[in-house]
């Protein structure tokens, strides 16, 4: 089966899950972003193969892009990214549908940002879309039981979006006490935060007023992360701040020596991350003000805490121990362990390629 994936840009942590469905199938990779914007978002792009499709931007958020290439390679599959304000998507499911191309509309499936509508009654404008392919990726099974209610559940496959948590889970242990005398750190109890400061949707004043909360004698914080919305840390001697880090050496032991995960909104494929390195994630719960996406159905009660506002997580914060960390870090392991393999997403992807051969 020959196969087009039609994708914004291959990041770094999506480079596993490609590749691994290269192995299985001829595939071609188009991207439609261009590297002025994929700079300006800090992303940092894999290495891997792809061709690269010209687009335009219309009034800063809809985007068009030159499809032609893709109707021309004789694919007997293509696979689409689901964004909802790329208009050119639309159209080339139509035209695939003309002519005899399966298709997969792979995404979210809901807006992030109208999250708690939406898991009431989807768009219908959202649905009409997703019904013009043949076949529907969601990231979750959240989404999945949304769907569940307009598509029938054969044509809908949850992939359980993940990282290669594996390498995080097989990565050799560092010794903590000497990487707090390393990085100078000198709190018992230590926070990380790791995620790009490119929106505000991510709520970094709510992560800047819980620092300024707590008792910083008491509590650390590492933040990971660059973008014009970084608060500015200066003067706050338990903060931590190193800008984007891609070294895996030095990102482990900055995850190693930290006691757990602190995001106060836009939970994604950091949720992964943290929970691979054994880090409970504190984060506050979905609300018109709190946007989370879809991965923030990984939390639970074992493995996170989830806040209704400032008060109630520095309350829970105060009341943490070291057998209270203990706990929660072996529920975060044991989950990335049993749910979050990259094995898991894949064998997904392909079952559901393999259904419509």
């Amino acid at each position: 089966m020959k196969i087009a994936i039609v994708y914004p840009r291959i990041s770094h942590y999506r480079e596993d899950f490609f590749n691994a469905l290269a192995k299985n199938f001829d595939i071609d990779i188009y991207v439609y972003e261009n590297d002025v914007d994929n700079i300006k978002e800090h992303f940092d792009i894999s290495s891997i193969s792809v061709k690269k499709l010209k687009s335009i931007k219309i009034f800063s958020k809809i985007k068009l892009f030159n499809f032609f290439s893709v109707l021309r390679g004789n694919y007997d599959l293509v696979i689409l990214s689901g964004e909802i304000r790329v208009i050119t998507i639309p159209l080339l499911l139509i035209l695939l549908r003309l002519f005899r191309v399966k298709t997969i509309l792979w995404g979210h499936g809901i807006s992030i940002h109208s999250y708690l509508q939406e898991e009431k009654n989807l768009h219908p404008f959202r649905i009409w879309f997703h019904k013009l392919a043949n076949h529907i990726w969601l990231y979750t099974e959240a989404e999945k039981t949304i769907y569940k209610k307009y598509f029938p559940e054969n044509k809908i496959t949850a992939l359980n979006n993940t990282i290669n948590v594996a390498d995080i889970l097989n990565r050799p242990q560092s010794d903590k006490e000497y990487l707090l005398a390393k990085y100078g750190i000198k709190t018992p109890i230590n926070f990380i935060f790791c995620a790009r400061f490119t929106i505000l949707e991510r709520r970094a004043d709510l992560l800047l007023e819980l620092i300024k909360k707590l008792d910083p004698s008491k509590f650390g914080f590492i933040i990971i992360g660059e973008g014009q919305y970084r608060p500015d840390f200066t003067g706050m001697p338990n903060v931590l701040c190193l800008g984007k880090v891609y070294d895996t050496h030095i990102k482990n032991e900055l995850f190693d020596l930290a006691d757990l995960y602190l995001q106060p909104a836009w939970i994604g494929l950091s949720a992964n991350e943290a929970l691979a390195y054994g880090k409970a994630i504190l984060t506050f719960k979905r609300s018109p003000e709190i946007k989370q996406c879809v991965e923030y159905a990984y939390l639970n009660e074992k493995n996170s805490y989830i806040a209704e506002d400032v008060n109630d997580m520095v309350e829970f914060i105060n009341s943490l121990n070291k057998d209270k960390i203990k706990t929660y870090s072996e529920n975060s392991l044991t989950y990335a362990k049993e749910n979050l393999l990259m094995e898991k997403m894949v064998l997904n992807a392909v079952d559901s390629i393999n259904s419509l051969s």
